[in-house]
């Protein structure tokens, strides 16, 4: 279990992990994408239906990014932090530098 303060970020792998977009936001500034992480078999089939998992992106991706498109994060990490209402309620995020279609040789 990773244990995290508010402030403080670890890294994630997504190794032998299907990852599908079903949804691609952008708010000023701010690109958010909706990833399925399905996980997948020895024989490279996709043995689950997966969860759905909110990724901030930090840098806009250079080409479009559309729903049912395979795609990498670009080092992925979570960020803890804590939403102030009547009480402390601890958030983890998932955040990525950038997010790029399968096969898509870096920068």
């Amino acid at each position: 279990m990773v244990m995290l303060r508010p402030g403080q970020t670890q890294r994630v792998y997504f190794d032998d992990q299907f990852l599908m977009v079903s949804a691609v936001k952008t708010v000023g500034k701010a690109y958010w994408v909706w990833v399925r992480a399905m996980p997948v078999g020895a024989d490279g089939s996709i043995t689950g239906a997966g969860a759905e998992i909110e990724v901030a992106v930090e840098n806009t991706p250079e080409v479009e990014i559309v729903p049912g498109q395979r795609v990498e994060l670009v080092e992925p990490y979570l960020r803890a932090s804590e939403i102030l209402t009547r009480r402390r309620d601890p958030v983890l995020r998932f955040h990525a530098l950038g997010v790029r279609p399968v096969g898509q040789i870096a920068n």
